[in-house]
């Protein structure tokens, strides 16, 4: 039944019929097998699969009864609790989108340097965060690194989110030393961006 509403999730609720024991909110069928379940749509376009219930042999409302009857029981509709376990989830991804993005970009950057290549690139961390590496080739090689303090809609983001670049590079990197900077490339950042330059041997 996961699947199933996976599958539907994109369009939902087109296609799908409503369940019309609940008057309100508009809770709509989900049909995979002999199992029913019954799926809400909320105001942030997140489809809840709320319950699930297989259908007694020669029966096609009985799992809809009862999704009607845990209604009435305010027991199927999410709790705040649920929605704030959504919100921490979907925290905890961006995160770890973040981080892995952070790794991507220090793999790709030691990787030219050691072919002794330049590296140069423009990414958003995470789909959200808009950032820029340079790296320099050399006995000692430099890896540039600055990332906006502004979210690629221009909304901030909260500062622990930039503290774990700068962790997740500094720990990728291993450097032997590094600095805050001012300038990339010979220009200087502009206000909304900050950066370090890395020093590895």
């Amino acid at each position: 039944m996961l699947a199933e509403a996976r599958r539907v999730a994109p369009e939902s609720p087109t296609g799908q019929k409503r369940i019309l024991a609940i008057r309100s909110p508009l809770v709509y069928r989900l049909r995979h097998g002999d199992r029913r379940g019954a799926t809400w749509v909320d105001p942030h376009e997140v489809l809840w699969l709320l319950a699930v219930e297989q259908r007694k042999e020669d029966s096609e409302d009985d799992a809809y009864d009862h999704f009607a009857a845990l209604h009435r029981k305010e027991l199927l509709l999410p709790t705040r609790d649920d929605d704030l376990r959504l919100r921490a989830e979907s925290v905890a991804q961006i995160l770890f989108d973040i981080r892995a993005d952070a790794i991507a970009l220090c793999t790709e950057a030691i990787f030219n340097l050691e072919q002794g290549l330049p590296f140069e690139q423009v990414r958003s961390l995470a789909g959200l965060i808009p950032g820029r590496v340079r790296a320099l080739p050399g006995d000692v090689r430099e890896i540039w690194l600055a990332i906006s303090v502004r979210d690629v809609n221009g909304d901030y983001y909260p500062p622990p989110w930039r503290d774990l670049v700068f962790a997740t590079v500094e720990d990728e990197l291993k450097p032997d030393d590094w600095e805050w900077v001012t300038a990339f490339g010979g220009e200087a950042l502009p206000w909304y961006e900050i950066g370090r330059i890395y020093l590895v041997s």
